[in-house]
């Protein structure tokens, strides 16, 4: 199954990323190494992975390719968001992404504070 041939997944998912993060589509797409625009496009990709907790390698490759990147970035970026949810400033706008997109139950792991 194609993920982005799911009705109602991917818009609304892009759209409350770049509503919580406060960046542009086009930007996500870009090759920006701006922080924010890298924070922002790997917690899409975590909120991708997650909200449908598909993990083989085509599904990494179809979600990386939406923002022309390829299946290894997400791969990273989901590690990466995973290690970095003990922080409030990180956790905070992927919560409110999750809002905004109507997504529960993706914070519960890692989300301890230590």
């Amino acid at each position: 199954m194609n993920y982005w041939s799911l009705p109602g997944i991917r818009l609304p998912l892009l759209q409350a990323v770049t509503a919580a993060f406060g960046v542009t589509e086009e930007q996500l797409k870009s090759r920006s190494r701006h922080w924010g625009i890298v924070r922002a496009r790997q917690a899409y990709f975590y909120l991708a992975v997650k909200s449908r907790d598909w993990t083989t390698l085509r599904t990494y490759e179809l979600i990386g390719a939406e923002l022309n990147r390829n299946y290894s970035t997400v791969v990273h970026s989901v590690k990466t968001v995973e290690a970095d949810l003990r922080y409030e400033h990180i956790r905070k706008p992927i919560q409110e992404a999750c809002q905004i997109a109507r997504i529960s139950g993706i914070l519960k792991i890692g989300t301890e504070t230590r």
